[in-house]
């Protein structure tokens, strides 16, 4: 597929991926951002670059008030955008399906993010400590963090 029309690019992936796709944000002109339902991430990301003819950038994750978010980093060299895959983990099962078997480069950033907060990649050829190993205790993760309370801060 040669090059697309970004304006175009949020009818595209509704058109073909319909209920996968919960929301596109367009951040900046050549920053976009997708929320996908976390199952449909293997087909999109392939997507992006078999069809679309993406380089895979890193990936990146982050504790939230409901529970973590993990999103796949993609770049369009040609053209200058980055899009961004978001998808929302659960706070009591924090699972994904593992992007290293499609993409090598994934495979140390899925194993610093599991280490980070303790979010599993199924099917990871390798889920093995890389960072943690003498820096801090089996099954503790630094940068999970409990749910917050919401309740209001009592005024002094």
């Amino acid at each position: 597929m040669g090059a697309i029309n970004y304006d175009i690019l949020p009818d595209m992936l509704r058109l073909n991926f319909n209920s996968d796709i919960l929301g596109v944000e367009v951040l900046q002109r050549r920053r976009i951002v997708v929320q996908i339902r976390k199952e449909s991430l293997p087909e999109i990301a392939n997507f992006f670059l078999d069809e679309l003819k993406y380089r895979f950038i890193i990936a990146s994750g982050m504790a939230t008030d409901n529970g973590y978010e993990i999103l796949y980093h993609f770049s369009d060299d040609r053209q200058g955008y980055v899009v961004s895959l978001l998808a929302a983990l659960e706070r009591n099962k924090p699972e994904i399906e593992s992007l290293a078997n499609l993409i090598s480069a994934a495979n140390w950033i899925e194993r610093e993010i599991h280490e980070l907060f303790g979010i599993k990649f199924i099917n990871h050829p390798n889920l093995t400590k890389l960072i943690s190993d003498g820096n801090w205790k089996e099954n503790e993760y630094p940068y999970a963090r409990p749910p917050r309370d919401n309740k209001k801060p009592s005024k002094l």
